[in-house]
């Protein structure tokens, strides 16, 4: 463009060297076209080196091809799923063999079948629509559905389905897995169910169950912890860290290291804070969490209150105390009592039995039967205080526990009830009795006190059988002594084994009521029981047990 006021020569000289220009820009791109070109022609031959390569490498997977396909088939029928192949109405093309083993029919027979037949009736309509949506190309994983076997209970299959499609693009057919899942789903199901049974037993649970960090921050807990420590919910509980809970941190602390230690802790008593400042009594039972370091990162657990427990655990023990001490001091009582009773009581009976032979008959009848009343009296007094003094010496006295045979007791317990048992011609027989862990001047009573009582309270139809019998129950033997006698009614059967206490008037049968309350108190304080079974007119048995002794040590 010619430049306004410039001459002719400069015009002139500016056009020349502006086409220069343009030259020179079309040499460079010419030169880079032609070095493109180049590069371009290198490329191509290296691609027709690439698919010389690639046609040769393609000959020999042709080769491999029908080896391949045969494998599939092969892998095909020995998979553990179902696999099948049907067209776009279901009907079965091909089938392996744990397809047939899961429709419970032969594998022969499945080709042309319709795979809809083979669903319960509840799932026909779900698998229509897997079909439908099958055939218009969306692929459907993970479909549970239930299938009806010939002849079995229904399972419960976890169902794939694609498309394969024919060089057109459109379906050719659908490719189906099968996989039984029904003792999974019965495993999922009981998981469930168990996870539901955790979740209500924590949430009903009574004690205060917890998780929370090794820092203390809460992450979940029961409405009993909320309870027990004054939050107003459980939320606000799981807001919380559980350091609020102690009245010094330092207790915190010096659980967090028992723990890292002994990984779990046991019965861990001690006093707690609520969130009002109230100090309650627990019992703490926890256990660690650790990462794979072995850090300890959670601790979960449980926590009892016991306050209430341990004030009447304290009440308890100064009652026990005091009972003790009231016991003592009346067992000292009725032993000092009684022994100091007997040398006056000796003496009113002495005399007495002295003023009866001297003066019998020689003042009036009247006089005579006061002084019996007061012989007898005297007499029947000896022989209480005698069954008192009996009663106290058995925790007065020193036990001798050791291992004895029972027969040699019993046989010594026999031996002083021989005159009754032959004048009652009594029968008693005995099974082999074991070795026992007792005193045995006091088991001989036990077995005196229960025969005797056999023998006084016989019927009159018939003479006394008794049989003595042992059994064993863990680690005590259990004794049994039954009788053919007159038998207890029911509502007896705690009374008769009180102090003092009679069912018979002393007329009818002579005793102070205090034989049976001395079996108990020895068989219990050598740490056994003693029961009766027994009914009115046929009979008792009654049931004591003492502590076995080990093999090595009889």
């Amino acid at each position: 463009m010619r430049r306004k006021g410039a001459t002719m020569n400069e015009v002139g000289t500016y056009e020349y060297w502006e086409a220069q220009s343009q030259i020179q820009t079309y040499a460079e791109e010419l030169a880079a076209a032609n070095e493109e070109l180049r590069l371009t022609n290198e490329e191509l031959t290296q691609i027709n080196q690439e698919l010389t390569r690639r046609n040769e490498e393609l000959a020999s997977i042709r080769t491999k091809a029908e080896q391949e396909r045969q494998r599939y088939y092969d892998l095909f029928d020995a998979a553990p799923e179902g696999y099948l192949v049907t067209d776009h109405a279901g009907r079965i093309l091909e089938a392996n063999a744990a397809a047939a083993t899961l429709f419970g029919i032969h594998k022969d027979s499945l080709p042309a079948r319709n795979l809809v037949h083979f669903f319960a009736e509840g799932c026909k309509g779900d698998f229509q629509n897997l079909l439908f949506q099958a055939v218009r190309g969306k692929n459907q994983h993970d479909c549970e559905l239930r299938v009806q076997p010939f002849r079995k209970e229904p399972v419960t299959v976890s169902i794939n389905v694609s498309s394969a499609y024919a060089e057109d693009a459109a379906v050719q057919s659908l490719r189906w897995m099968l996989r039984d899942i029904t003792e999974r789903k019965e495993v999922d199901e009981a998981i469930r169910q168990s996870e539901a049974k955790y979740r209500s037993l924590v949430d009903d649970d009574i004690s205060a169950d917890f998780i929370c960090t090794r820092d203390g921050r809460i992450l979940d807990c029961n409405p009993a912890f909320a309870r027990m420590f004054g939050f107003a919910s459980v939320a606000e509980a799981e807001s919380a860290n559980i350091l609020v809970t102690y009245f010094h941190q330092e207790e915190r602390a010096e659980l967090i290291d028992r723990l890292q230690q002994e990984k779990r802790l046991e019965n861990i008593e001690r006093f707690r804070k609520r969130q009002d400042g109230t100090r309650i009594h627990v019992v703490e039972n926890i256990i660690g969490i650790f990462d794979a370091a072995g850090n300890l990162v959670v601790t979960k657990g449980y926590i009892i209150e016991d306050t209430e427990r341990l004030k009447a655990e304290e009440a308890m023990k100064q009652y026990a105390e005091h009972l003790k001490r009231s016991n003592e001091d009346l067992e000292r009582f009725a032993y000092v009592s009684s022994h100091d009773l007997q040398e006056p009581l000796r003496t009113i009976v002495t005399f007495t039995q002295l003023l009866e032979r001297k003066y019998e008959g020689r003042i009036d009848p009247e006089a005579d039967e006061y002084i019996q009343y007061i012989v007898d009296a005297g007499r029947r007094m000896q022989v209480l205080i005698h069954d008192l003094l009996e009663y106290s010496r058995i925790t007065s006295k020193a036990q001798v526990l050791q291992p004895i045979r029972t027969e040699e007791v019993l046989a010594q317990a026999l031996l002083h009830l021989n005159p009754i048992i032959k004048e009652e011609s009594a029968t008693i027989t005995y099974d082999l009795l074991p070795v026992v862990q007792a005193d045995p001047q006091q088991l001989r009573q036990v077995f005196q006190n229960l025969i005797s009582n056999a023998l006084k309270y016989r019927r009159e139809d018939e003479p006394p059988r008794i049989r003595i019998s042992a059994e064993k129950t863990g680690d005590m033997w259990q004794f049994n002594i039954q009788d053919n006698g007159l038998g207890i009614e029911p509502q007896y059967f705690d009374r008769i084994f009180v102090i003092f206490q009679r069912l018979h008037t002393r007329d009818r049968y002579v005793g102070t009521g205090i034989g049976l309350a001395i079996v108990k108190r020895i068989v219990e304080r050598q740490g056994g029981r003693i029961w009766v079974e027994s009914e009115l007119g046929r009979g008792s048995t009654f049931h004591f047990t003492i502590p076995a002794v080990n093999e090595s040590e009889s």
